[in-house]
């Protein structure tokens, strides 16, 4: 179904598919909206042009741009909120006994930030995720699992961080920590026993799924890395203990999950041979992407818009795509998917798509800002990787990344790595101020 709308007096045509077929109408924008914000399955908006990249911070040999001396990024997955705020993990020489250097956090936006140390001394975080309001969530494991471990937010509004919870007792390792704006956190918690999802919300703890070290009556015997919204939903890979099966799994507040992709091995109708281990989730329109080895060896991108109602965002060996690289792919609540691979000449690039088009952003080779100078993409080493880490995708269609640098007229010169925000070109429907 293609809808007609209106935006500043300018015509916008908005493609609707349901099932496959196809009808017009012609309704009012604010009809549109209703139907758009209370149906997950619509089609996202326009593929933006990116056309800008901006630096938010950047670690080097030599120097470093808003980043401590002798602090460095390591290989870590940068996240990006709608109002631009950008987080990542970096390393920070301390100088203190014991401490290993991994507990820092750099906070930015619109091409500033600032380094603060906000895990406890001697532990290791994991990668940092900043909400809608800005809040930075992360954890904190220290050798022995230590009385400080446990779930952490950092407020840069009034530069204060608390521990949020160490929950539950007997808690060895905490991981993939997502907090949102309400204060809610889902989380994967591993103990002597096994693993289990987990969410907390005003003293509460809630496991919503755990394997069979934890509980003999679950029919899970692995669980991988989640992914949890602001309207509480949590989604992510499991394995089931009957059959040994991987299935992509979604739960609400009613704990009921529900399934949204299985593996070949337990349909013979699914085209999906395994599934990566980490799955994303939008932060509040229920939209999943994954990607997935396919049955004939191709590997692909998917975005989920509702149970059965999956749509293929990427294919290897289609519009130029060579290979999809293993870290996790971002989707935003328009449904436009970004991630790593490779184009079919052998450069490594940002990817994102929509339900027909996918666009290279930018990959190795190109030009890109620096406050250096004219910067490319590259290393100094022609077999070494170009970007660190995921990527991260917000509601105008921002995407935020990692990528090494070299001057632009010479890749023997090692500038060190970036953090950068590809900027959306174009405006997207249904972005902030549509009516």
């Amino acid at each position: 179904m293609h809808l007609r709308a209106t935006r500043g007096g300018a015509i916008v045509r908005v493609r609707i598919v349901f099932g496959g077929s196809a009808m017009h109408s012609g309704l009012s924008s604010r009809a549109v909206f209703c139907i758009l914000s209370t149906i997950a399955t619509s089609a996202p908006a326009a593929l933006p042009e990116y056309l800008s990249f901006q630096l938010q911070a950047r670690s080097g040999p030599v120097n470093n741009f808003n980043l401590p001396a002798g602090a460095s990024i390591n290989n870590a997955s940068v996240d990006l909120n709608d109002a631009g705020q950008v987080t990542l993990r970096v390393r920070v020489p301390t100088g203190m006994p014991g401490d290993n250097f991994t507990r820092h956090v750099f906070v930015g936006s619109n091409g500033a930030g600032f380094t603060v140390s906000e895990g406890p001394t001697t532990s290791t975080i994991s990668d940092p995720r900043v909400d809608a309001s800005g809040k930075v969530w992360f954890t904190a494991n220290l050798d022995g699992s230590g009385p400080l471990a446990g779930v952490y937010r950092y407020d840069p509004g009034n530069l204060t961080t608390v521990r949020i919870t160490g929950l539950p007792n007997g808690t060895s390792f905490y991981t993939a920590p997502r907090g949102v704006s309400a204060g809610n956190v889902g989380y994967r918690v591993e103990a002597a026993s096994g693993v289990a999802w987990v969410s907390f919300s005003a003293g509460n703890l809630v496991t919503l799924a755990a394997d069979r070290g934890v509980n003999l009556q679950s029919p899970y015997s692995t669980l991988f890395v989640p992914s949890f919204a602001e309207n509480l939903q949590l989604v992510g890979k499991v394995t089931l203990f009957a059959g040994g099966f991987d299935q992509i799994l979604s739960f609400d507040s009613s704990r009921a999950p529900v399934v949204l992709a299985r593996s070949r091995a337990e349909d013979i109708q699914s085209p999906y041979l395994a599934f990566d281990d980490a799955i994303a989730l939008s932060p509040t329109s229920g939209r999943v992407a994954f990607i997935a080895d396919l049955n004939g060896g191709a590997r692909g991108v998917y975005r989920v818009d509702a149970p059965g109602l999956i749509v293929q965002i990427a294919r290897t060996g289609l519009q130029g795509l060579g290979t999809i690289d293993i870290f996790p792919p971002a989707v935003n609540d328009d449904g436009l998917v970004a991630f790593r691979g490779v184009d079919n000449t052998g450069k490594p690039a940002i990817y994102v798509g929509d339900d027909t088009t996918l666009r290279r952003v930018i990959g190795r080779g190109d030009a890109i800002s620096s406050d250096l100078g004219a910067a490319q993409i590259n290393d100094v080493d022609a077999g070494a990787p170009v970007f660190s880490g995921g990527v991260a995708i917000n509601s105008n269609g921002d995407i935020a990344f990692s990528p090494r640098l070299t001057p632009a007229a010479n890749t023997t010169i090692d500038w060190g790595t970036g953090v950068h925000i590809a900027r959306a070109g174009s405006q997207l429907v249904f972005a902030n101020g549509f009516e």
